[in-house]
């Protein structure tokens, strides 16, 4: 059982790769994407020196103490409890002035970590090396697909990737835009949802027709292409020791996965970041921003013009959860073009079957929606018949939202609790 989910997993890692082009077609295609970044996104040199510097023992140190006791282990098998007994000791002994040498795990590992970013890992390192955790989600059981990927890593590998995450943070604000919201510091979950809300009540008000389209991406994390990914951090201005230090770790990345206590044969993670590694939600973030930029600066899609907002309300995201706002004059096909053209480049893939479409505006936008299967009269393609087009009354499931036309919040909680009440009785 183990082998097979490995065999799964290592075959995700080749799949959809870009052979019908060459290297040089391919560069430039990743280059084609990545000038949408305008320069207000991208670092000035020197804006944020931590990023340029090695680790610092007073940062290694406050990750250790912030870190959460109690949780699985790497395959090592060291918890971070072992780290903190380890200073507290030393902290002892240093106070008590015994005169004994102790061991000073924190100089240890900022050594270690230093030298990581000076020369790299070598090839035989298992620093990066990982456990893979499938937690079912929902579905068939017995479809390794549907089951979340989470790898387990060292602990001593998740302090050094969580102090180059927090270094992170305080640059992602000005990288990322404001229709991002995912894990970035002062920005919310529910900025996304209650703008969905908003923008339904607005265009009724209003009578602006258009649609609200939510994109669902397949296997989001696990599909990442590498090289977009370097190219992409090169492009937001990030320094070389930062990005080298990220590439070194990956190239040493390998992965096992286990079920019911056996492992399977290891892979080598090429592709996509690896959920329970600190890093990985900024740098899925940063990965993404790109296909925002697309279509935020495309002359073709203008989305809504609100008065008195700094810019039209054309998308949002939350992470790899992404939600359209069409007005009447954006084609969808324009859409798909832009959305192709950077799945090409980066190695992800939309799930058709998992998009839902909320037509906003008149009553009888709706069902000319609803009717013609397009979102502009003139659009040259109907939708796809997997899609899913909210009849009214009908929610759809948006982040933490349920939303949709003439839809009573109280009715849809109202279904969730008799479904728990069912299970209960059960």
């Amino acid at each position: 059982m183990a082998n097979l989910a490995g065999s799964y997993h290592t075959e995700l890692q080749d799949a959809g790769c870009d052979t019908a082009h060459t290297p040089v077609e391919c560069k430039a295609n990743t280059q084609s994407v990545l000038n949408a970044v305008p320069a207000s996104q991208k670092l000035p040199p020197d804006s944020f020196p931590s990023l340029a510097t090695p680790v610092r023992l007073s940062e290694v140190e406050c990750t250790l103490f912030t870190a959460k006791s109690g949780t699985a282990t790497g395959l090592d098998g060291l918890p971070y409890e072992l780290w903190k007994k380890l200073n507290d000791h030393h902290q002892k002994a240093t106070k008590l002035g015994t005169g004994e040498p102790t061991f000073d795990v924190i100089t240890m590992l900022t050594t270690v970590f230093n030298d990581i970013q000076t020369y790299g890992l070598l090839p035989d390192s298992t620093f990066s090396q990982g456990w893979m955790c499938p937690i079912y989600k929902k579905n068939d059981k017995t479809e390794i697909a549907n089951y979340h990927p989470i790898t387990l890593l060292n602990t001593d590998y998740k302090i050094f990737t969580k102090v180059l995450a927090l270094q992170l943070t305080a640059a992602v604000p000005q990288m990322i835009h404001t229709d991002q919201a995912g894990f970035i510091p002062g920005r919310s979950i529910f900025d996304q949802t209650c703008l969905a809300k908003a923008m339904i009540s607005y265009a009724e008000a209003m009578d602006e027709n258009g649609a609200i389209v939510t994109l669902n991406q397949k296997k989001a994390y696990d599909k990442i292409d590498h090289t977009y990914l370097w190219c992409t951090l090169t492009t937001f201005n990030l320094p070389d020791l930062f990005i080298c230090t990220i590439c070194s770790l990956y190239k040493t990345a390998f992965t096992q996965v286990a079920v019911n206590g056996c492992f399977s044969t290891p892979y080598h993670v090429t592709r996509g970041v690896r959920q329970g590694d600190p890093l990985s939600c900024l740098l899925f973030d940063l990965a993404i921003e790109p296909l925002a930029c697309l279509l935020c600066n495309s002359p073709k899609l203008s989305g809504y013009s609100i008065s008195g907002a700094p810019h039209p309300v054309l998308v949002s995201l939350f992470a790899d959860d992404t939600a359209l706002y069409l007005s009447s004059t954006d084609h969808y096909d324009d859409v798909l073009e832009i959305l192709d053209s950077w799945c090409h480049t980066s190695g992800m893939k939309f799930n058709i079957n998992k998009t839902e479409i909320v037509p906003i505006g008149s009553l009888a936008h709706h069902d000319q929606v609803r009717m013609t299967w397009c979102i502009h009269i003139n659009d040259r393609h109907v939708l796809n018949p997997g899609m899913n087009v909210a009849n009214e009354g009908h929610p759809i499931h948006y982040l933490s939202l349920w939303m949709g036309n003439k839809v009573d919040d109280a009715n849809t909680w109202s279904l969730i609790l008799d479904k728990v009440r069912t299970a209960i009785a059960h």
